[in-house]
C-alpha cells in the first residue's frame, strides 16, 4: 500500500520481563518477539481507523506483570505500545509465541499459525475459547479500499479509505497447531469436524444448538471437548 509506508529504525526490545533499575523500567531481550521503533507516514486523505480501539488501553503482555497502554493495528497486524514517552510495537514473529491480555474488556489477544490461501501464516487472533481439544478464535481485520475515480460526469470521486470488514472465526481441533476458517452455518461446522462429524451432529441435535450463534458455538465445542478426553 503506497500511502501507508513504515520507515523502521530499530532497537529491538523484549517482551518477555522486566529488570528494575533505579525505579526504571526496562525490556530485556527475548527471543525474536519484538519492539520496535517505527515512523509512519500517512497520507492525510485516507479516511478510516487503522486501530479496532484508537484509544489506548492498560495490557498485560506475556507474563510481565507491569501493565502499558496498548492498541491493536489491525490492518498491519500489530500492537503500538506507549513505553517511557515513546510508541513502540509488538510485532509477529515465526520463532515466538506472543500473548496481549485487556483486562478491563477481558480480551485475550494471541498468536497462532493459520492458513490462508494454502499458505500458513501466523498473526494475532482474540481468542473466544480454548479447550484440551481445540480453539476457537476470531481474526479482526482493516483492509485498505483504493480511491475511487469517477468513470463518467455524473459519478464522485471517492477518497481511498481503511475499512473494518467483518471479523473471520478460525478454529482448530485436537492439538493441531494450524487453525482454519469456519463458517458459522451447521453443515460447515459439522464437516469440519471430519471424522467425528457424526457425533457433532448427535451434540447438535441433541442440545438445540444453533452454530449461527457464538455462544452455540462455544457451547457445542465444550461439549466436544468433554466427550473427547
Amino acid at each position: 500500500m503506497k500511502n501507508l509506508k513504515y520507515t523502521i529504525t530499530a532497537f529491538f526490545l523484549s517482551i518477555g520481563f522486566f529488570v528494575n533499575a533505579q525505579n526504571e523500567a526496562n525490556f530485556a531481550l527475548e527471543g525474536g518477539n519484538s519492539f520496535l521503533s517505527i515512523k509512519q507516514k500517512y497520507d492525510g486523505k485516507i479516511k478510516g481507523s487503522l486501530f479496532i480501539n484508537d484509544n489506548f488501553q492498560s495490557a498485560k503482555i506475556n507474563d510481565v506483570l507491569q501493565q502499558y497502554p496498548t492498541r491493536y493495528n489491525a490492518y498491519s497486524d500489530n500492537f503500538e505500545v506507549q513505553h517511557n514517552g515513546k510508541v513502540k510495537y509488538i510485532v509477529v514473529t515465526k520463532e515466538n509465541e506472543t500473548q496481549v491480555n485487556f483486562p478491563k474488556n477481558n480480551k485475550l489477544y494471541k498468536t497462532y499459525l493459520y492458513t490462508d490461501r494454502d499458505k500458513t501464516k501466523k498473526g494475532f487472533f482474540v481468542v473466544l475459547s480454548e479447550g484440551e481439544n481445540y480453539a476457537l478464535v476470531l481474526k479482526e481485520k482493516i483492509v485498505f479500499v483504493e480511491e475511487q475515480k469517477p468513470k463518467t460526469p455524473y459519478e464522485k470521486y471517492k477518497n481511498p479509505e481503511l475499512k473494518r470488514v467483518k471479523d473471520t472465526y478460525y478454529l482448530s481441533l485436537k492439538g493441531s497447531k494450524t487453525l482454519s476458517e469456519i463458517k458459522l452455518r451447521k453443515k460447515d461446522v459439522i464437516n469440519f469436524f471430519e471424522n467425528d462429524s457424526k457425533m457433532v451432529s448427535s451434540l447438535i441435535k441433541k442440545n438445540k444448538l444453533n452454530v449461527k450463534k457464538e455462544e452455540d458455538l462455544i457451547r457445542l465445542l465444550k461439549l466436544y471437548d468433554n466427550q473427547s478426553r
